[in-house]
């Protein structure tokens, strides 16, 4: 068996200079030099709702007043921006479909929409792209898409209010193994007292969902968390009271938890930031230690963003002038101290980029007196000194390996999120035929060589490596079989290198 690393070597002709840059750095490459502005905001409005996919498309969610609402799609190089058109002020998230999805108002309903990373409406989803939320007078407050969509609200109008969650299916459709006929009632006022209830995020963990709720009432404040599934509420925790909390914001993890910090002022200008880690199971993690962060210059909400490292970015404005300040936890709930962009902005979110650990920043940065944002520009920054992968840094190929990303022969080794290269791990056949294809830019084929790879992900690149004649199989003479999930030998290795190098 041979090492993923020494396939590496085998297959890069000559490595490019390592490029080193620092956290915080700005990617000049993205956009125009680094940044990707916003065009479309021409007046004084309020971001909603600001998120990436894996790859770095990302979504900016804008209002304009309580009834209006716009958004922007950029692409992944930052290099095109398309807008995108809300009847509300919605919220957003990235499907591991590929699909954005947005839930928003519609003539006074709750609806979601779907749309491809072209910034085009997916007629298919839903009435002609619109799919209804089974909840009178709700308006939503989060969104996530896992095996569907996933909307979470809060009910407005008569007590009592009420902290819900629906499930659509991947064609728009109310799913009705969902709850009561799709829709979990997640936490309800019963005695009318709250002057608030709304669920603020809601994260995808395993086997089910979490859910952050906040109610105001004149006692003051309380953030919940609720964890649910098909059959209803599974559990209901009371994570903190206070006179008032500034704000509250919540990530999904690296692992497939789910970290919430709330913002809570005690004093002019001075806020804490109390940080807590649920297991991707639901459950408080029992060996993580609130990190304690405070400052004395906060001046803005706090925005936060899952790293691939499973360190969590902690972001909010400071005051007086136009800045702000990135600050990260680490999984076990240490302070790791802080990202220094040197940009001279209001910040209004931050998102991470699992495929090559950067940040996008939704930024201001001509910004006038008020804090509202006039001139929004997403900004790539650069997010760990990791390169593309988090696993080959102590690896004697680290080069090769980082090289061979940036020519897109390797993508990763645990899709979709890919944040991991397994150096030390051997290479399959399957993975080897991949490597080749992209290497050589081999176009796909659908012609079936082989019999044995009808449920292999590589079945295209095999068969394309079938039909330029470098592999002819794994059985001879038969040749009938290709074995994709073997490893590859040194001699294979040189059958394949040698009929596909000139």
């Amino acid at each position: 068996m041979r090492k993923l690393a020494w396939i590496v070597s085998a297959l890069l002709v000559a490595v490019p200079l390592t490029v080193v840059a620092d956290p915080g750095d700005v990617v000049t490459d993205y956009g125009e030099d680094g940044r990707a502005p916003i065009e479309s905001v021409t007046e004084s409005v309020g971001v909603v709702d600001f998120v990436s996919d894996l790859a770095g498309h990302a979504v900016i969610s804008i209002a304009g007043d309580a009834e209006s609402g716009f958004g922007a799609l950029v692409s992944a190089d930052g290099a095109e921006v398309a807008d995108l058109e809300f009847d509300s002020p919605s919220e957003v998230a990235f499907g591991p479909d590929g699909y954005v999805y947005v839930a928003g108002r519609s003539t006074g309903s709750a609806v979601v929409s779907r749309y491809d990373t072209s910034g085009a409406l997916d007629d298919s989803f839903g009435t002609d792209g619109i799919a209804s939320v089974p909840v009178e007078g709700a308006i939503p407050s989060g969104v996530v898409a896992d095996d569907g969509a996933v909307v979470v609200g809060g009910l407005v109008g008569p007590q009592p209010d009420t902290a819900w969650a629906a499930r659509l299916d991947s064609d728009g459709n109310v799913d009705p193994s969902f709850g009561e006929e799709g829709v979990v009632s997640l936490l309800s006022d019963e005695e009318g007292e709250a002057d608030l209830m709304v669920a603020t995020g809601v994260h995808a963990i395993d086997g089910g969902y979490l859910a952050v709720v906040l109610t105001s009432d004149f006692a003051g404040d309380t953030v919940h968390v609720v964890t649910f599934d098909d059959t209803g509420v599974a559990s209901t925790i009371n994570l903190a009271s206070a006179d008032e909390i500034y704000a509250v914001d919540s990530t999904s993890t690296a692992d497939g938890g789910v970290m919430v910090v709330l913002q809570v002022p005690t004093g002019e200008d001075v806020h804490d930031f109390h940080t807590y880690r649920f297991l991707p199971n639901g459950t408080l993690d029992p060996n993580f230690d609130n990190p304690g962060l405070s400052d004395d210059e906060v001046g803005g909400p706090v925005h936060l963003a899952g790293l691939r490292t499973g360190e969590v970015a902690v972001a909010y404005n400071t005051g007086p002038d136009a800045a702000f300040v990135i600050r990260l936890v680490t999984p076990d709930g240490e302070d790791g101290g802080t990202i220094d962009t040197g940009l001279d902005a209001w910040m209004y979110g931050i998102a991470a980029v699992a495929h090559d650990g950067s940040l996008l920043l939704a930024v201001d940065e001509t910004p006038a007196e008020s804090v509202q944002p006039d001139d929004l520009t997403v900004v790539k920054v650069v997010g760990d000194e990791s390169g593309r992968f988090i696993d080959d840094d102590h690896s004697v190929h680290e080069g090769d390996i980082e090289a061979l990303a940036g020519r897109d022969i390797t993508r990763g080794c645990n899709p979709p999120v890919n944040s991991r290269f397994c150096p030390d791990d051997s290479v399959t056949r399957g993975q080897m035929a991949a490597f080749l294809v992209r290497a050589l830019g081999l176009p796909g084929s659908d012609d079936d060589a082989f019999d044995d790879d009808g449920d292999s992900e590589f079945e295209r690149d095999i068969n394309a490596l079938a039909a330029a004649g470098i592999t002819r199989g794994c059985n001879p003479p038969e040749n009938t079989r290709f074995c994709p999930d073997e490893p590859v030998s040194r001699g294979e290795m040189s059958s394949f290198l040698i009929r596909a190098l000139p």
